[in-house]
């Protein structure tokens, strides 16, 4: 999967404009794929190992590859159990000041973002419990949240809705 998005020799490569920083090519792929969601669910753990192995590595440009995958498929698989063991692949194998840009930020933004979906099941309320702070992260994840969205309500003008208000 990750030799598609490695730089390789010019007699292997298709330019893909746009797609990569300038002077990087990709290797071509002819492969058919199989449908987004099951392929999505069976890959996030597989893209949060190749994230702590290019982390441990410092292998930066891989680990930015495989985050983007894991941001991709996460998209249509964030309510599969896949999900969850991957997220706790990702908050055992990542340092905690892994917050500002990384994989482990992400997850516990998507697992803050959906945490009324994800409550009822056994693996994330383990998550809460096996991994000091998480919870507390969380809260205060969603406290901000609802400070942004306070300060965009008050943000916005009032509607007249069509009633003169100055005489």
């Amino acid at each position: 999967d990750y030799e598609q998005d490695l730089p390789v020799r010019d007699d292997e490569t298709d330019s893909l404009e746009g797609t990569q920083p300038s002077g990087l090519k990709r290797k071509r792929s002819d492969a058919q794929e199989e449908e987004p969601d099951q392929r999505d669910c069976y890959k996030l753990l597989l893209h949060a190992k190749v994230h702590e192995i290019a982390d441990k590595y410092l292998l930066e440009g891989l680990k930015g590859v495989a985050l983007v995958r894991f941001k991709s498929a996460v998209d249509n698989a964030w309510d599969a159990e896949e999900f969850l063991e991957a997220a706790t692949h990702v908050f055992a194998t990542t340092r905690d000041d892994d917050t500002a840009t990384g994989l482990r930020n992400f997850v516990h933004e998507v697992m803050a973002d959906r945490h009324k979906e994800l409550t009822g099941k056994e693996q994330f309320q383990w998550l809460l419990k096996e991994f000091d702070g998480l919870a507390a992260e969380m809260l205060e994840h969603a406290w901000e949240a609802l400070e942004e969205e306070r300060n965009r309500v008050t943000a916005q003008p009032p509607r007249s809705f069509g009633v003169r208000t100055s005489y």
